[in-house]
């Protein structure tokens, strides 16, 4: 959670003014940036709780979150990268790195096609 809070948090200050006044666009999507993450680690909270209280739906509960924190994450990070444009691409701002490094975590552990089956089965009552 805390490279995709990095990518928000960059963003802020420099989509800001020289009057220190939000970027209208950068603005709207801090805010739903900000949301995003929270409902992410909310989530992810609560799959760690259940694991560690070794609930019959842990399992089910470890994928959704993985698959939606991941997600999450890496949709925030391109979305900054993306508010940068060209210079996004560039070394010096790090988002470049975030991105590349957020899409890894898309597939390790599982990939989050297969976490999104074993949701299903979850979900419909196969193991």
């Amino acid at each position: 959670m805390g490279a995709r809070q990095g990518a928000v948090l960059h963003r802020r200050t420099q989509g800001l003014r020289s009057q220190d006044q939000p970027v209208p666009g950068a603005a709207i999507q801090a805010g739903r940036h900000g949301t995003e993450l929270q409902a992410a680690r909310i989530f992810l909270y609560a799959a760690a709780s259940k694991l560690d209280r070794k609930a019959p739906d842990a399992s089910k509960w470890s994928a959704m979150a993985k698959r939606f924190v991941t997600d999450v994450g890496f949709n925030v990070a391109n979305d900054a990268l993306q508010l940068h444009g060209g210079y996004g691409y560039l070394h010096d701002y790090g988002i470049e790195k975030l991105v590349r490094d957020l899409r890894v975590h898309q597939i390790l552990e599982g990939t989050n096609e297969i976490m999104r089956v074993i949701i299903a089965r979850a979900l419909i009552g196969r193991q």
